[in-house]
């Protein structure tokens, strides 16, 4: 008989071990994740589970946040992936969809809406359309950090150029955890696009910090001058990183200090044995030419949008023709 789990910090290393054991690359899903990014916008961590026979078989872990009233269940801020996890040892279709539909009909009550972030290459179950199910399929670029010679090699003529550029001008690439500059960086990119950031100094410190001493983030700055020009926060998960964090100060744009810096990562990523590296979105086609153009390989992932009140309604509504 399935039974219904919500996990407390008492018990998040069940969770844990359940995701270690089951998914073992999903970063975003551990605790250890979702609970530092829940600060950054005074979210709820919510992590639901379906046991069988007293083992978690299935689950989600997200955080509830409101706005305006509507409570959303979704990926914490700044987190691109969560995905609905089921142990590979429920191997028959009828049991995957029982837990599926257990698990959404448990958080239905808690929130107006559910967003859910597939990992690439995982397909979500396949069950009949409820709660006003809107399924979008999403892009990614993953580039082989371990293919034999030069990782330039695959780049773009342009992007080779713009790296030659940054280098005669005297561009170089350190390694910094230095959270202050990238918020800095990452605000005048905001501020250049007249936009204003969803988080503040603090709980953005904090959060990374956490991070960090997971072990799972780096922090890489491009250098002109003795001055942080451009800078990326690095998420590594055994051989995979993701590109989670990046910016460049507008004023050098010109100069290749964004190419550089992301050809000097993923050069330093490879020195340190890791395989593959997650761009982590193509979805806006000027941004998705850019990642594109250093060599990756375009991926799928699912994105489900379910909800479950007439106010959850609405507002998807409302965010779909303010999109357009």
């Amino acid at each position: 008989m399935l039974k219904t789990l919500k996990f407390t910090p008492e018990n998040y290393s069940d969770w844990d071990e359940f995701v270690l054991i089951t998914r073992r690359e999903n970063v975003f899903s551990l605790s250890g994740w979702v609970k530092p990014l829940s600060g950054l916008n005074n979210s709820e961590v919510c992590i639901i589970g379906i046991s069988e026979g007293g083992s978690i078989i299935a689950g989600l872990a997200g955080v509830i946040s409101g706005t305006y009233g509507i409570r959303i269940f979704e990926p914490p801020l700044l987190s691109p992936y969560n995905g609905i996890i089921i142990d590979p040892s429920v191997t028959e279709s009828k049991d995957q969809i029982e837990a599926y539909k257990l698990l959404l009909d448990n958080i239905k009550p808690l929130c107006d809406r559910l967003i859910i972030q597939f990992y690439p290459g995982i397909s979500p179950v396949e069950t009949k359309p409820a709660y006003g199910l809107k399924s979008t399929e999403r892009f990614t670029s993953f580039v082989d950090l371990s293919a034999n010679g030069s990782l330039r090699s695959g780049f773009k003529a342009d992007i080779k150029n713009k790296i030659n550029k940054a280098e005669r001008s005297g561009i170089s690439v350190v390694e910094d955890f230095n959270p202050a500059e990238l918020h800095r960086l990452l605000e005048l990119v905001y501020n250049k696009a007249g936009l204003k950031s969803r988080w503040n100094e603090d709980p953005f410190y904090s959060a990374l910090k956490a991070i960090q001493q997971e072990g799972w983030l780096q922090i890489w700055f491009s250098v002109k001058d003795d001055r942080y020009v451009a800078g990326t926060a690095i998420v590594i998960r055994d051989d995979t990183a993701y590109s989670w964090l990046s910016a460049t100060d507008p004023e050098y744009y010109k100069l290749g200090a964004g190419p550089k810096l992301i050809s000097d990562t993923l050069q330093q990523l490879s020195n340190q044995a890791v395989k593959h590296f997650d761009f982590m979105g193509v979805n806006i086609p000027s941004v998705g030419r850019y990642k594109e153009a250093f060599g990756g390989e375009r991926v799928t992932f699912a994105s489900q949008d379910y909800v479950f009140s007439i106010k959850g309604r609405l507002y998807r509504a409302l965010q779909d023709r303010l999109k357009r």
